[in-house]
């Protein structure tokens, strides 16, 4: 497990650009960024040119991924490197140096992916450190590369490393794009990845901070990402595990209600799930002491409880449930729940004991016409349920059923469109 420092490199507003005459060569003097005095909260940093080595020092960053355009300032980051380890280090000494500046400033959006001596300035970085070349991102094509590069990062990350990320130094819509997609890597990735912490230096506003350049966290950007995940997870397939994780430290009430909520809803048990709706709602109108669940989960559980409320016939609530389910494209679930509410249906005609198995098999006969008596059954059921049944089996069952996967849907919605005219 190890810490890694993931960061973002500009070219900088550089404090020296005038060209110089040496009588018999011009030549620029080299590009650097300007010295800050950085602070996180009460602490000082120090110092520094660049935001991300002194973070590096402060949390004790194990190795660094240093990402940057061709024309960024690696000649800057490769000489601040050498200068820290050498106090003696003449850049204008260093034909290294000066190709790296010279590649670097001649550079543009439409140069390769190259950096001369590349290694060497991984090398300055640190053991198991990165340079990572990008794409300006001026045209969908440079985007997409940058995707690409970006997600092939997880092959430097281990599982159980903290990843933390810098963005000051970088320009345009470059940190949006990426840190996302370092959040999609921290989700989907099978390596347990954590992103502990995003760093922001304000040079803005050095000169109103009496000349302390602040270094804010961001990291509530995380926070809100995993809401947003969880809040779709809620909203789509009524999964509130996600939000009940976010919300266990504000209520441990409403956590542990949203959690068997889904815990219901993943079991598709009719039962559980009818008995969760009072409960549900109890908590529309909850006051929550932070904004995001404050938005999300009294307007997600309103939408869901207005579904069910004041459903009190158990076949029609299974077939609303049925409904949501199918809409949702959770459709096995939906099979399931509209062939019980077609059961539930025939035991309160009948006058058969919803909850009792062998009064449930009866209703599943009277339906197939194999029950001897004066039994109500409609014959639109009689007629659909054997071969909606049989569908719902080889689902439930894995059974090949002979027919394609949108047929199957289209049955689905249809039956259930049926049903609702005569169990409504």
């Amino acid at each position: 497990m190890a810490r890694v420092l993931i960061s973002f490199l500009g070219t900088g507003t550089s404090i020296n650009q005038q060209t110089k005459n040496t009588g018999s060569v011009n030549y620029k003097e080299p590009r650097e960024y300007r010295r800050a005095n950085y602070h996180i909260n009460d602490k000082n940093l120090g110092e520094h040119t660049f935001v991300s080595l002194a973070l590096r020092k402060a949390y004790n960053a194990d190795k660094a991924i240093m990402i940057g355009t061709v024309h960024s300032m690696w000649e800057e980051v490769y000489r601040y490197l050498r200068y820290n380890t050498d106090t003696n280090y003449q850049p204008l000494d260093d034909p290294v140096y000066f190709e790296i500046a010279e590649h670097c400033e001649t550079s543009n959006y439409q140069s390769e992916l190259y950096l001369p001596h590349k290694e060497e300035i991984e090398k300055e970085l640190g053991k198991d450190s990165h340079v990572v070349l990008i794409k300006y991102g001026l045209t969908e094509s440079d985007i997409n590369k940058n995707i690409n590069i970006i997600l092939s990062l997880e092959k430097y990350i281990h599982n159980g490393d903290e990843i933390i990320i810098d963005i000051t130094h970088s320009f345009r819509s470059l940190p949006i794009l990426i840190t996302q997609l370092l959040m999609y890597l921290k989700t989907i990735s099978k390596k347990d990845i954590t992103i502990s912490h995003v760093f922001y230096g304000m040079l803005d506003i050095t000169n109103e901070l009496n000349g302390k350049t602040p270094i804010v966290d961001l990291t509530s950007i995380l926070n809100i990402n995993d809401w947003i995940i969880g809040a779709y997870a809620l909203q789509n397939y009524a999964n509130g595990s996600k939000i009940a994780d976010l919300i266990k430290n504000e209520d441990k009430s409403v956590s542990k209600l949203l959690s068997d909520f889904s815990n219901a809803m993943n079991l598709n048990h009719i039962m559980a799930i009818k008995s969760q709706i009072p409960r549900l709602a109890s908590i529309i109108n909850k006051q929550y002491n932070s904004n995001l669940p404050k938005v999300i989960i009294p307007e997600t559980i309103k939408k869901f409880v207005e579904t069910f409320r004041n459903i009190d016939k158990q076949s029609l609530f299974e077939l609303k449930l049925a409904e949501w389910q199918a809409k949702h494209h959770n459709y096995t679930s939906a099979y399931i729940s509209m062939i019980e509410a077609c059961v539930s249906f025939i035991c309160e005609k009948n006058k058969l004991n919803l909850n009792d198995f062998e009064d449930r098999e009866k209703a599943k006969r009277i339906i197939r016409g194999q029950e001897s008596g004066n039994w109500k059954c409609d014959s639109t059921i009689t007629e659909k349920f054997p071969h909606l049944n049989r569908q719902r089996n080889s689902l439930a069952h894995s059974i090949e059923a002979g027919q394609s996967l949108i047929s199957m849907i289209k049955e689905l919605n249809d039956g259930i469109k049926t049903f609702m005219k005569i169990i409504n």
